[in-house]
């Protein structure tokens, strides 16, 4: 068993190439926009009470840019100032 876990750590891909191609996939779907969060996003970030990081990237991102978040997340669609959508 110990052999077959050995083999498979120098057989596992390289994840830097691994991230490109799925960046390279995000990037030809017209409806999905990469983001980077600006300055006055990052303020925002700080100030949110959410546990989960990526969750306060994503909902400072959507306050910052004043747009509103498509999630069915009842916690993100709590956060004061954030207008969500979802059916």
């Amino acid at each position: 068993m110990k052999a077959n876990r050995s083999k498979r750590r120098h057989n596992t891909r390289d994840p830097c190439t691994e991230i490109e191609k799925v960046v390279d996939q995000i990037l030809a779907i017209s409806f999905i926009t990469l983001s980077h969060l600006s300055h006055s996003a990052w303020d925002i970030l700080i100030d949110l009470d959410l546990p989960e990081s990526h969750d306060r990237m994503i909902v400072a991102d959507a306050l910052d840019r004043k747009i509103p978040l498509i999630t069915s997340d009842d916690e993100l669609r709590s956060v004061a100032g954030l207008r969500t959508i979802w059916r």
